[in-house]
């Protein structure tokens, strides 16, 4: 009744009669508002959270903007309205387990994400092709996204599956940012160097096929060439990833403890960003100084920081 008093409303004022419009408006909210007041009034056992008032201003809304007469909005935001309503205990577990330290990680990953990397000038400064800022910055997010990622893994699945996934995931994007993330993460997590070679075993795994896929959407041609080389490792890589995850099978990991300091691990990625740079530069000033025959050379060079 609430989607219709709207509907009604957005039609009188798409018609030439606002007043109206607002009127019904007006009076489907002051009645939700009115609904809210008295079920407060009731004993604090019984208090209500406003969730079902809030749903009927939202359906007032989404009724009025239907009959103005633009119908995939509404239609898609009251479909994820009843999907929240009919899963509304399980969202309120889920928040329940979100702890300080995550719901800290996740706001500054934001700002980092959101409001830093869209302020960073793109480049480049300076000579051997120069720093990219932006760019550079990305691989920053990158770093300290797997980071986080690998933790939450590890929270929700335990220590050994938990990084091994969030490895497998990280290889789709960067393989070499999981190697040096997990290498240096292995000085900190003792006993944890079996899990985190079985996350970095998975990301060189899933390099492979990223590989093709890329190459297929770009150079057919290519793609062809490559299979042959690249079918023996990935078939020793699954074999051995598969190997990894059956010895792990059953194998208790007990609780993952807080982070004592931001999953993120800030400080960490900036350094293997930087040393990415470090890596670019010094390719482009072989190829700069051997000319064509150092195409090679600085092809296996750029292969230290991305495939």
């Amino acid at each position: 009744m609430l989607g219709l008093l709207g509907g009604l409303a957005g039609h009188l004022s798409q018609r030439g009669d606002p007043l109206a419009g607002a009127a019904l408006l007006l009076g489907g909210a002051a009645l939700a508002i009115a609904a809210f007041l008295a079920a407060a009034r009731r004993p604090r056992e019984d208090a209500i959270d406003g969730t079902t008032e809030a749903a009927a201003l939202a359906v007032l809304g989404l009724g009025f903007v239907a009959g103005l007469g633009e119908l995939r909005l509404p239609a898609a935001t009251g479909a994820v309205i009843v999907l929240a309503l009919r899963e509304k205990s399980t969202i309120q577990r889920f928040v329940h387990r979100i702890g300080e330290v995550e719901l800290r990680a996740a706001f500054q990953f934001a700002v980092l994400a959101l409001v830093l990397l869209p302020i960073l000038p793109e480049g480049p400064y300076g000579p051997l092709g120069g720093i990219r800022p932006r760019e550079l910055w990305l691989v920053v997010l990158l770093v300290s996204g797997l980071n986080f990622a690998g933790y939450l893994a590890r929270r929700a699945i335990g220590e050994t599956q938990g990084t091994a996934v969030a490895g497998m995931l990280g290889g789709l994007i960067s393989s070499t940012a999981v190697a040096l993330s997990y290498s240096r993460q292995s000085q900190d997590r003792d006993r944890a160097g079996a899990p985190l070679a079985l996350g970095v075993l998975g990301a060189c795994t899933l390099l492979l096929p990223r590989l093709l896929v890329l190459s297929l959407t770009l150079r057919p041609a290519l793609a062809g060439e490559l299979l042959p080389f690249f079918l023996p490792p990935l078939l020793v890589g699954a074999g051995l990833l598969g190997a990894g995850f059956f010895r792990a099978r059953g194998v208790a990991d007990g609780a993952i403890a807080p982070a004592s300091r931001s999953p993120l691990r800030l400080g960490s990625a900036i350094l293997l960003a930087l040393g990415f740079q470090a890596v670019l530069m010094a390719m482009v000033w072989v190829q700069e100084s051997l000319g064509r025959i150092g195409v090679l050379a600085s092809s296996a060079l750029l292969g230290l920081t991305d495939m």
